[in-house]
């Protein structure tokens, strides 16, 4: 997947990345248009920067998974807890937390 590399970053209602290959950080979006409550720009802000990290989480999460039969084979998922809580950590940062 090809995106912006460099940690996404809020500034009010900007998100930008923190590229180390150029100057200056990049504009990736602005959430500062049209007719909406302060509090939705600043979510939708978070929600936008926290995006490749959860790309990344989900796509480790998706590998980790280990679909285990029990005696009467019914599935259930087992997850590696260190992928479990980086998961919620970035939700977390989606929320603004």
């Amino acid at each position: 997947m090809n995106y912006t590399k460099g940690k996404w970053k809020v500034g009010h209602y900007i998100v930008y990345a923190d590229t180390p290959s150029m100057e200056f950080p990049s504009l990736i979006c602005n959430t500062d248009i049209g007719i909406v409550s302060e509090s939705e720009k600043t979510a939708n802000a978070h929600l936008i920067a926290s995006a490749p990290a959860m790309y990344e989480a989900l796509k480790e999460i998706g590998l980790s998974i280990a679909v285990n039969y029990e005696n009467d084979n019914t599935p259930y998922f087992r997850i590696d807890k260190e992928y479990l809580d980086r998961t919620r950590a970035i939700v977390a940062k989606a929320e603004g937390k």
